[in-house]
């Protein structure tokens, strides 16, 4: 029998090769599981961040309304030729009229102390108002928007314009959090999609993508598998606190935790064949 043995420059005996010069494979497979759980949670956190970015952004977009409040002066019987003039107007999503007790009962339910501290028995003193809600065009520019449609002489029945600013950039702050955190996922994706692409183009052996996938099965099911217990992880981490808040029990879509998965596999997959060549 050939003696595979190579002995080293003090003529001691070195580790032995296998026949045809092949490198061993070995079993990376615990290391490609812990790798992928790595990658895994990352995608993870970074899709549920995602998710509760969305959840926030449209909580904060249905609160959301701007309040004009009509004229004494004007005369009720015009009151829906002014609520079809605003339905008219560019980027609106919804128009409620508020009368004088019906603004006086909203106020009742969400303040009754205040009710019976001011507000006189005999007087209602509450005016009333147009309740809008604008779309996400609007909302992006809401000064331009009010100077253009609203203010400055163009509606003369308007007597006032109230809104919240702080809330406007709440939701302009919470949807550039969803956009960019969508973002990083997608680069995240694609940067790995590519070290797959460049690691397959200088494999040493070109035997082709099904018979590679073939190969490379177990560390494609390691990989997988660590994504998957990275969902778990995450899913995990937020069970003990979800009574806390509804929004935090709120989980990516099964597509978002199915890519998650797929971008493990595709971890171990791209491991495997860049064992081969190395």
């Amino acid at each position: 029998m050939a003696d595979n043995t190579v002995s080293n420059e003090n003529g001691r005996p070195g580790m032995s090769r296998s026949l045809g010069g092949q490198k061993p494979r070995g079993k990376g497979h615990r290391a490609v599981f812990m790798l992928s759980m790595c990658v895994g949670l990352m995608f993870s956190a970074i899709a549920f961040m995602e998710r509760q970015s969305a959840q926030i952004e449209s909580l904060l977009k249905d609160d959301f309304k701007i309040f004009l409040v009509v004229d004494e002066k004007f005369p009720l019987t015009k009151i829906n030729e002014l609520e079809s003039s605003l339905r008219a107007l560019p980027n609106i999503a919804d128009v409620t009229f508020v009368n004088h007790t019906q603004a006086l009962e909203e106020l009742k339910a969400t303040d009754p102390d205040l009710v019976k501290s001011v507000v006189p028995v005999t007087d209602n003193p509450m005016p009333e108002y147009f309740s809008l809600q604008l779309n996400d065009v609007a909302l992006e520019d809401i000064g331009s928007w009010l100077d253009s449609n609203v203010l400055k002489g163009k509606m003369p029945a308007i007597a006032g314009t109230f809104y919240k600013p702080e809330q406007v950039y709440a939701i302009l702050q919470a949807t550039f959090y969803r956009r960019f955190l969508q973002l990083v996922f997608s680069m995240g994706a694609l940067i790995l999609a590519f070290m797959a692409f460049m690691v397959e183009i200088s494999a040493v052996s070109n035997t082709g993508f099904l018979p590679s996938v073939r190969q490379s099965w177990n560390w494609i099911l390691a990989g997988a598998a660590g994504a998957l217990v990275a969902c778990g992880l995450c899913w995990a981490f937020v069970y003990p606190v979800k009574h806390l808040s509804p929004l935090w029990w709120s989980f990516p879509s099964l597509g978002r935790q199915a890519a998650v998965i797929f971008l493990g596999a595709l971890c171990g997959w791209t491991l495997s064949r860049w064992k081969e060549s190395h």
